[in-house]
């Protein structure tokens, strides 16, 4: 009896543990990001429950230029963030690294003209779906 309930406790925990770690990640595809542009990336919490998120802004090379997280966000609620000016220049992806399933959020990579001052100056340009 004690070697039954030491597997029950046994496959529980391997179980729970499972649950906690259980992720996805999500990529966009490639833009093109010039000069006086901002790149940002944004998801939203499709899903019925609070989950946790990060972000990344990749370049070509594989380097993180930009990141966030990770940041609880609620059913409904997007996250995201973005970088641009002059440090930002050519290909880049969005990499969103997300808790529970693909099906559970919405993402995408956007492009966004900026001003000489380095504010945006208008809406999204271009939106790729991430998956």
């Amino acid at each position: 009896m004690k070697t039954l309930r030491t597997v029950v406790i046994a496959v529980a925990c391997v179980l729970l543990v499972g649950v906690a770690v259980e992720a996805a990640e999500l990529f966009s595809p490639p833009v093109f990001v010039g000069h006086e542009q901002l790149v940002a990336c944004e998801l939203v919490n499709t899903g019925g429950q609070t989950r946790t998120v990060q972000w990344e802004i990749i370049d070509a090379a594989g380097n993180v230029s930009a990141n966030g997280g990770p940041l609880d966000i609620g059913p409904g609620q997007i996250a995201g963030g973005g970088a641009g000016g002059t440090q930002i220049y050519g290909s880049y992806y969005c990499h969103f690294i997300v808790q529970g399933i693909k099906g559970q959020y919405r993402a995408a990579i956007k492009l966004r003209d900026l001003d000489p001052n380095g504010f945006v100056t208008g809406g999204d340009l271009v939106v790729q779906i991430a998956d």
